[in-house]
């Protein structure tokens, strides 16, 4: 029987279909569209007629801040096309996929996403056949920082200007709530253009008063910022991967400050990266806990991707990257089944606040379908 696992990357600005069998992996070529749950169903079955067969499972690739409706959509199309239930794995994770997959199971490592302007960080752990992503999910690296920047400026404004920093703080007048908008906005485009940019120093307005934000400060408050958002009580990771479009300042002082690998992530870079989880481990990599020949019920194949359950949240909402604790998990996750994605929404987690890496498995084997 043909048994192979569809990797569809549904980012913005792409959609593409990617086939992994036993040993490799290729993009099904067919012209895909994007849109509401028809046009997503139309675009499944075009990958299921160029393909020839329906696959055992399917991994979906996604924005790691995929909104409620897209999330629903997604799952509504899959579920439409008569497919297996899906996974889902956060685009960033599955960039360093092809890096993550060549080492062995059981690595701490931190993955900061610094293809734009929103620094995230995703920590996670390797797997002997998938990975596992940390307890909270993504920690907002970049809030973060804007708090750090914002409570610098604040203290250099009560010296200069001490009126301006009382009305920003209270905001009572429609004065202070006009200045304190502004800053905000000034803020946010000092942070991207010493990010994006080697410049020196940025001059900050709020009202009549000035403040200077230099690069030694700005470094230092990146380097307080990654220390809050990726120290865990499980303890430092092992490995850490910057991953981003081009070498910017900020990607290259991440790296360079975290002893880290800086991945410039081509386009396609997400959906071979997931295929890579998916593959079998190659020989040369030792696995302190190998799981490939534990017998599991049902388990069809020592790389099966297994799917996590259906949107858990009202539409409209961020969904839960999440896996009950149904009695099944506690054997898979034992077991060190595949696992690719898990994580549940930590409220503080956007506040730099830090939980360990916790190995979760999944509820249940795939269901190859019919």
């Amino acid at each position: 029987m043909d048994r192979w696992t569809l990797v569809l990357e549904a980012v913005p600005g792409s959609l593409r279909a990617v086939r992994v069998d036993e040993d490799a992996h290729r993009t099904i070529d067919v012209d895909l569209a994007d849109g509401d749950i028809t046009v997503l169903n139309d675009s499944l079955a075009a990958v299921l007629h160029a393909a020839g067969s329906r696959p055992a499972y399917v991994v979906l690739v996604v924005p790691g801040d995929i909104d409620g409706q897209r999330f629903a959509d997604l799952g509504a199309a899959v579920r439409f096309a008569g497919l297996p239930e899906p996974s889902w794995l956060p685009d960033a994770v599955a960039c360093a996929g092809t890096r993550l997959a060549g080492w062995s199971s059981g690595l701490p490592v931190t993955v900061i996403d610094a293809r734009g302007d929103d620094l995230v960080v995703w920590p996670v752990r390797t797997a002997d056949d998938g990975v596992e992503v940390g307890e909270g999910g993504a920690r907002d690296l970049g809030a973060r920082l804007d708090a750090l920047l914002t409570g610098v400026v604040h203290a250099k404004l009560a010296v200069v200007a001490p009126g301006i920093a009382e009305a920003l703080r209270r905001r009572t007048d429609p004065v202070g709530r006009r200045d304190a908008a502004h800053l905000s906005n000034e803020l946010r485009e000092a942070r991207r253009l010493l990010s994006a940019t080697d410049g020196d120093e940025l001059v900050v307005t709020a009202g009549d008063a000035e403040v200077y934000v230099t690069r030694e400060e700005f470094t230092d408050l990146v380097d307080h910022a990654r220390h809050d958002t990726t120290a865990t009580a499980a303890g430092p990771a092992t490995h850490t991967i910057v991953v981003a479009h081009e070498r910017t300042p900020i990607a290259e002082h991440l790296a360079a400050a975290a002893g880290a690998s800086l991945l410039v992530a081509r386009p396609e870079s997400a959906p071979d990266g997931a295929a890579a989880l998916v593959l079998p481990r190659p020989h040369a990599v030792e696995d302190p806990t190998p799981t490939d020949g534990i017998p599991l019920p049902g388990r069809l194949r020592a790389t099966a991707i297994v799917p996590l359950p259906r949107e858990t949240v009202a539409r409209g909402r961020p969904p839960i990257w999440a896996v009950p604790a149904l009695a099944g998990l506690l054997v898979l996750s034992l077991a060190g089944a595949a696992t690719v994605l898990a994580t549940s929404p930590d409220p503080a987690a956007g506040t730099g606040a830090t939980s360990p890496v916790v190995p979760v498995g999944f509820d249940r084997l795939g269901d190859p379908g019919r």
